[in-house]
C-alpha cells in the first residue's frame, strides 16, 4: 500500500472566510421574504389571489384562493420534500386566522417522447402553495403572512407577504388569453424562447430519410428573434416535445430535425398517406400551458391558437375537422420584372413606386421581391441583404442605401428610404463594393417614370456624371453600342487559359478572346470557365464565318444524377466530379475581316456569366453538400440517441465507411471513432471561391476539449474502484470510451468550433491538408496513455460516496447552525471544537452546493474543516490532497436564532481562517 502524505498549510492565510450571521429571532424572518425550510434557502416569488393567476379549476365558492409562490435561491427543491413537508406551511392572514394549504403544485416535468408521457422532474427550482381562505375576497392578502415551522419545538418563522411581489411576470405561469373577438397567433413560448411557426412544407427540397416508420417527410418551420445558439436547449425541448394530431387522432413525433441551432428551425413529420401538414393540429407543451395550432389556419394566413393547462391526452386525441388545405400557386410576375444578378445569384425584381413618404419623411422606392422569404438573408441575429437601392438626381447625385423596410404582403415588397425629398431621375440595383465603387458587379438601372427596366451599367460611368442622368444615360448607351474596333488576336496566347502545344491557328485565336475576356472579372466560376481552354473547334458549315467550339461549364450534372438519397449514394461524388469536367458550353464566335465581331463576343461572354452563375447555382444545392460531407465524415448516425449504449450501438452501414475510408483514418478501430464521428454538428459548403476552391466548413465540439473532460471523467470513476480492478479487463480504457461518448452526446449541442476544408473538384484527393489536420485533432491515443499515467498514480484503495450532507457525529442539540458549500467549491468534513477546551462539540460533512445543519449548545467555538475533492473515509479523509483549515472565534447565540455560514473565501469577510494539519483535526 502506498504512504498517504497530507498536505500541510502553516502559513496564515490573507483571506478570510464569508460568515453570515443570519440571526432570526422567534418570529421573524431573515430580510425581505427569503427564509429557510428544512435545509434549503426559499424566496416569495409572487403571492395573488388574482384567479386567472392561480388558476384553480372547480375552485370552492365563498373565499378567495391565495396562491403563493416559492422558489429556491439556492439549488433545487426534492420533490419528495415538497410532497411531504409543504402542508406544514400555513398562511396567516392579518385578523390572526391561520389556513392550511389547499393544495400544492410544482411545473418540472419531464417528457418521455418514445412513450409521449409527461413525469415529475426528483428536483424543482420552486413550488407553489395554493390557500382557500373562506368568507375573504381578494384583498384578505393584504397583512398576510406564511408560518414556517422549524425543528425546534414551538419556533416558526413568519415571514411578511406584503413584501412579496403581487404581480404575475413573464416567467410565472399564466394563461394567455386574446383579446375578445381576436385569435392568438401561430407562435408560443418554450425553455424562454418565442417560437413562431414560419413555414410548412409537404414536399421539401431537402428530404431526411425517415428510419422511425419510413413515411414520407413533412416539414414545419419555427422562427425565433435571436440567434440559434441562445436558442439551442428550446430546440431540443421543441424536438422531444412537439406532436402533429392527425385528423384521425393519431399523435405523430418528429423523426428528424435540422441542426440544433437552426433559425428557422426544421421539424421532419412522417404523416399518413394521403395526409397533408393543413390537414393536421400542431401541439406543444410550453411554458404557459399546452398549445396547439390547426394548421389549415396557416394556409389561409390566419393562424389561431388555443392553450389549456388542464387538457388530459384522451382530449388531444380527439381529432378536429380542418379547412382543405391550398397549394399557393407561384406569384404572377409584373411586365416590368427584371433580373439583377449579383455574386452568381439571380433575383427577380420589378419597381413598384417612387415617392416621398410624409410620415418617415424620406423619399421611398418600393420594389418587388419575388420567390424570397427575408429570413434566407438573416445572418448572427441581422439581415444582410445580398443587394442594394441608388438613386440618381440632379440635386443629389449618387445616393446608396441595403437599408430596407418590409410589407410581408404576397410577393415581398422592399422599400429602401433616403433622406432627400427630391424625386430621383433614375433608380438602380446592385451591390456595392464598400473598398471600391469601381469594383462593383454592374448595376441594373431603372427609369422610375416608366418603372421600366433600361440596362445594366458599370458604378465607374458614375464618375463624372453623378449630378447628371441624361448625360449619364448617354454615356451608357454608347459603351453598349457596337464599336467600329474589334478584339484582334495577339500574337502569342496567355499562358493563364490552357492551350495545347498543337493548337489550330484559329484555336489560338479563340483562346486570345477568352483571355481577354477573362481580364477584370472577378467572378471565380467564370475565370474557371475562360482559362479551361476551348474544344471541338469547327466552322459552322451553315453560316459564314461562325466558329462553334465548346467550353467546360462546370456544370455538377444535377439533373442526370438524380436526388442524393439512400438509393443514390453509391459514386454519386465521383460521377458528379466526373460531370464538371465535361465541355459541354456550346458557343460561337462570327469571325469578320480577320478579327471576331464585338457583338458576338458580347454574346460569349453573357453565355459565359449565365453558365458560371448556374453552375455555382447548382453546387449551393443541399445533395452537392450532403455528398461532400459523406465522403469526408460519417453523420448518418440514428436519430434519438441519448444513452452511450445507443451511440456504440455501430450499424453496418457505418462500419462499412470505416472500411472505404480506412487508408485516411488512423489505426482506431471502429469503436474508438464513434464520438469524434458524432461530434461534427453541421456542414455548410461555401461556393463563392469557384470549384477549384469549395470551402465547406465543418462546425464540431472542440475535440480537446472533450477528449480531456472524458480523461477526467474517467479517473474519477477509476478512483472508485480498487487497484485490481482498475486494471482487469482493460477497465481504464473502457470507461474513457465511456466517458467520451457521455460528454460528446452533452456537448453535441454546443459545437462550436469550425474548420474549413478547400475542395477542389480536379484535385486528387479533392480535399485539402486541412482534413487530415482535423482528424488529428482527435488525440484518442495520446490521452488514453495519459489517463493510463494518471490511474498508475492514484491510491489503491477505492474512492468513497460522499457522505450525506449533514450531522456525523456529537451533539444533537441547541442552536441551528447551518452550513453551506458553494456548488463549485470542494466537499468538507467539518469540526465544531470548544474555543477553550478544544473538544469536538460536533462534527458534520457539506457536499458542494449543498447545506448541512448542526446543533450545538450555546457558547463559544471554532471550525477544523478538512476539504478536497474524493473522500476515502474518517481515517484517510481525502487521501493525498486534504485541505486543513481552521477558523477563529465562533460564537453561538441562543436557540432564539439561527446562523448561516457559506464556506466561500473572499477578502474583507468577518472570520479570519488559517492554516492547519491533520493534528488539528484528530
Amino acid at each position: 500500500m502506498r504512504t498517504i502524505r497530507h498536505t500541510h498549510n502553516v502559513v496564515l492565510w490573507l483571506f478570510v472566510l464569508v460568515l453570515s450571521l443570519c440571526l432570526c429571532f422567534g418570529a421573524m424572518a431573515e430580510s425581505g421574504t427569503i427564509f429557510p425550510w428544512l435545509t434549503y434557502t426559499l424566496d416569495v416569488a409572487l403571492v395573488t389571489a388574482d384567479p386567472e393567476v392561480v388558476d384553480i379549476k372547480d375552485t370552492p365558492g365563498g373565499g378567495a384562493m391565495v396562491m403563493v409562490k416559492l422558489v429556491s435561491d439556492y439549488g433545487t427543491i426534492q420533490t419528495d420534500d415538497i410532497k411531504v413537508h409543504s402542508e406544514a406551511i400555513t398562511l396567516r392572514d392579518k385578523d390572526g386566522n391561520e389556513y392550511q394549504p389547499y393544495s400544492y403544485r410544482f411545473r418540472g416535468v419531464d417528457f418521455d417522447s418514445a412513450t409521449g408521457l409527461f413525469s415529475t422532474k426528483p428536483e424543482q427550482d420552486g413550488f407553489e402553495l395554493i390557500f382557500f381562505l373562506e368568507g375573504k375576497d381578494e384583498s384578505v392578502i393584504t397583512g398576510a403572512m406564511l408560518v414556517v415551522p422549524t425543528d425546534a419545538v414551538d419556533e416558526n418563522i413568519i415571514v411578511a407577504l406584503d413584501k412579496a411581489p403581487h404581480k404575475a411576470t413573464d416567467g410565472d405561469a399564466v394563461t394567455e388569453h386574446a383579446e375578445d373577438g381576436e385569435p392568438a397567433d401561430a407562435s408560443f413560448v418554450l425553455g424562454g424562447i418565442h417560437f413562431s411557426i414560419s413555414a410548412l412544407e409537404d414536399t421539401p427540397a431537402f428530404q431526411l430519410p425517415n428510419h422511425m416508420d419510413g413515411k414520407e417527410g413533412h416539414v414545419v418551420a419555427f422562427s425565433y428573434p435571436g440567434s440559434g445558439t441562445e436558442a439551442e436547449d428550446a430546440n431540443r425541448q421543441l424536438y422531444s416535445g412537439a406532436r402533429l394530431r392527425q385528423p384521425n387522432g393519431d399523435l405523430v413525433t418528429p423523426y428528424s430535425n435540422s441542426d440544433n441551432i437552426g433559425n428557422p428551425y426544421e421539424l421532419y413529420f412522417g404523416l399518413s398517406d394521403q395526409v397533408v401538414l393543413s390537414d393536421c393540429v400542431f401541439i406543444i407543451q410550453s411554458d404557459t400551458g399546452r398549445v396547439e395550432i390547426p394548421l389549415s389556419s396557416l394556409i389561409d394566413g390566419t393562424a389561431q391558437s388555443t392553450e389549456s393547462h388542464t387538457t388530459t391526452q384522451a382530449e388531444a386525441a380527439t381529432p378536429e375537422p380542418t379547412e382543405a388545405a391550398t397549394i399557393k400557386p407561384i406569384a404572377e410576375r409584373a411586365p416590368n420584372t427584371f433580373t439583377l444578378t449579383v455574386g452568381g445569384a439571380m433575383y427577380e425584381l420589378a419597381l413598384d413606386s417612387v415617392e416621398y413618404d410624409s410620415e418617415e419623411k424620406q423619399m421611398g422606392v418600393d420594389v418587388i421581391f419575388y420567390d424570397h422569404d427575408l429570413l434566407e438573408f438573416v445572418v448572427n441575429k441581422q439581415l444582410v441583404m445580398p443587394f442594394g437601392c441608388g438613386i440618381i438626381a440632379t440635386k443629389d447625385g449618387f445616393l446608396y442605401t441595403e437599408g430596407i423596410t418590409a410589407t410581408m404582403a404576397t410577393p415581398l415588397h422592399l422599400i429602401f428610404y433616403f433622406n432627400t425629398k427630391n424625386v430621383p431621375d433614375l433608380v438602380c440595383f446592385g451591390k456595392l463594393d464598400e473598398n471600391n465603387h469601381e469594383d462593383s458587379e454592374d448595376f441594373a438601372l431603372v427609369d422610375p417614370a416608366t418603372k421600366e427596366f433600361v440596362t445594366t451599367f458599370p458604378l465607374r460611368a458614375l464618375s463624372n456624371n453623378e449630378k447628371d442622368p441624361e448625360e449619364l444615360l448617354n454615356t451608357i448607351n454608347a459603351g453598349n453600342s457596337e464599336p467600329t474596333a474589334t478584339v484582334a488576336p495577339t500574337s502569342a496566347p496567355i499562358p493563364s487559359v490552357a492551350l495545347s502545344d498543337t493548337a489550330s491557328v484559329m484555336e489560338r485565336m479563340i483562346v486570345d478572346v477568352l483571355t481577354h475576356c477573362a481580364q477584370g472579372v472577378k467572378d471565380e466560376w467564370q475565370l474557371a470557365i475562360y482559362h479551361a481552354g476551348v474544344k471541338d473547334v469547327q466552322a459552322d458549315p451553315t453560316a459564314e464565318g461562325v466558329y462553334t467550339f465548346l467550353l467546360r461549364s462546370f456544370d455538377p450534372g444535377l439533373k442526370e444524377l438524380g436526388k442524393y438519397q439512400d438509393d443514390n449514394r453509391t459514386g454519386y461524388l465521383p460521377r458528379l466530379l466526373d460531370n464538371t469536367k465535361d465541355y459541354n458550353l456550346a458557343v460561337s464566335l462570327t469571325l469578320n475581316d480577320g478579327t471576331f465581331t464585338n457583338k458576338s463576343v458580347k454574346a460569349l461572354q453573357s453565355t459565359v456569366k449565365k453558365a458560371a452563375a448556374g453552375s455555382m447555382k447548382a453546387f449551393k444545392d443541399k445533395g452537392v453538400l450532403k455528398a461532400f460531407t459523406d465522403e469526408l465524415v460519417f453523420n448518418n448516425f440514428p436519430g434519438g440517441i441519448k444513452k452511450v449504449d445507443d451511440l456504440y450501438a455501430v450499424t453496418t452501414e457505418y462500419v462499412g465507411w470505416l472500411i472505404n475510408h480506412n487508408s485516411t483514418l488512423s489505426s482506431l478501430n471502429a469503436l474508438q471513432w464513434v464520438p469524434f464521428f458524432y461530434g461534427q454538428t453541421k456542414q455548410t459548403l461555401d461556393v463563392t471561391g469557384g470549384p477549384f476552391a469549395l470551402k465547406l466548413k465543418c462546425t464540431a465540439v472542440d475535440m480537446a476539449v472533450l477528449l480531456e473532460n472524458a480523461r477526467a471523467d474517467a479517473l474519477k470513476a477509476l478512483m472508485f474502484m480498487n487497484y485490481d480492478r482498475r486494471w482487469d479487463d482493460n477497465h481504464v480504457e473502457t470507461e474513457f470510451r465511456w466517458a467520451l461518448a457521455d460528454n460528446v452526446i452533452t456537448m453535441k449541442k454546443k459545437g462550436r468550433e469550425a474548420v474549413t476544408i478547400t475542395l477542389n473538384v480536379d484535385g486528387s484527393p479533392v480535399y485539402d491538408s486541412a482534413y487530415l489536420n482535423m482528424l488529428n485533432t482527435y488525440a484518442y491515443d495520446d490521452v488514453l496513455d495519459n489517463l493510463k499515467s494518471d490511474t498508475e498514480n492514484l491510491p489503491d484503495e477505492a474512492a468513497l460516496a460522499f457522505p450525506k450532507a449533514g450531522w456525523m457525529s456529537g451533539c444533537t442539540r441547541g442552536t441551528q447552525v447551518r452550513i453551506k458549500a458553494p456548488k463549485d467549491s470542494a466537499a468538507y468534513y467539518v469540526q465544531l471544537r470548544n474555543y477553550n477546551t478544544d473538544d469536538i462539540a460536533v462534527a458534520g460533512f457539506v457536499r458542494p452546493g449543498s447545506t448541512c445543519t448542526l446543533r450545538l449548545p450555546k457558547g463559544d467555538y471554532y471550525f477544523v474543516m478538512a476539504s478536497g475533492s474524493v473522500w476515502y473515509g474518517e481515517e484517510k479523509l481525502f487521501g493525498a490532497n486534504t485541505d486543513f483549515t481552521k477558523t477563529g472565534l465562533f460564537e453561538v447565540m441562543s436557540s432564539s436564532y439561527y446562523h448561516t455560514v457559506t464556506l466561500k473565501v473572499v477578502q474583507n469577510g468577518n472570520m479570519p481562517i488559517y492554516g492547519a494539519d491533520e493534528d488539528d483535526l484528530r
